[in-house]
Formats: structure tokens, sequence, C-alpha cells
């Protein structure tokens, strides 16, 4: 776009705006300057568009940021869960190999065998898994 200045000139100085009067003068400044009025309009509305396009996709990132941070809450919750059940299996765990040595010498042979074999079936499950 032509600056004021090149605008005054090429009507003034040219001798273009010599027969205008000072309506037609008015009006040929009040065009020129309604054109850059118009043209920096047009360049807010954009710039309005493109803030509001970033407000939008912030204000998501920030509840997706809430929405991850309360499940990460509720998985943490779950894990201390599931680690007390685990614990208190391997408690259970424990006492119950405690009472299968107590339990040789009372028992049968295969009884013991048999629950021996399931306390290390249950020992792998706890510790991650049967193989």
């Amino acid at each position: 776009m032509r600056s004021f200045n090149d605008w005054y000139f090429d009507l003034f100085e040219s001798g273009n705006g010599a027969c205008l009067n000072q309506q037609e003068i008015a009006e040929e400044a009040w065009d020129y300057r309604q054109n850059e009025v118009d043209e920096l309009q047009k360049k807010n509305a954009w710039l309005s568009d493109v803030a509001e396009r970033e407000n939008k996709r912030a204000n998501k990132l920030q509840e997706e940021k809430v929405s991850t941070t309360t499940l990460l809450g509720k998985t943490i919750q779950e894990k201390n869960e599931l680690q007390k059940r685990v614990d208190a299996s391997l408690i259970a765990f424990e006492k119950l190999k405690d009472e299968i040595n107590e339990l040789h010498g009372q028992c049968d042979l295969h009884l013991i065998k048999y629950l021996e074999e399931k306390s290390q079936v249950l020992e792998q499950a706890l510790k991650g898994g049967i193989k």
C-alpha cells in the first residue's frame, strides 16, 4: 500500500489535484485513509481469529492436563491398593509356608509335597506371574 506522502505527492505535487476543491480533497484523503482502516480491520479480524483458536487450543491442553493428572492420581491409588493386596498375600503366604513346615512329620508326605507345590505356584504368581 502506498504511503500517505506518496499519495499526497501524486495528488498535489504532480498537479493532478490542483483542480480539486476542498471537499474533493477531503474525500480523496478520506478514501485513502479508509483503505488503510479497512486493511487494519482485516488484519485485526485475522489476528482475533488466530488468538481465539490459540486460546481454545490452550484451554483444551489445560483440560487434557487436568484429565491426565486426575487419571494419574487414580492409577497411583489403584497401584497402592494392589500393593496392599500383594503385601497381605505375601504375609499369608509366609504363614502358609510356616504351617507347612510345622506339618512335616504330622501329615502324609504326599499332602505336604502337594501343599509345597501349590505354595510355590502362589509364590511365583505373587512375584510376577506363573512360568
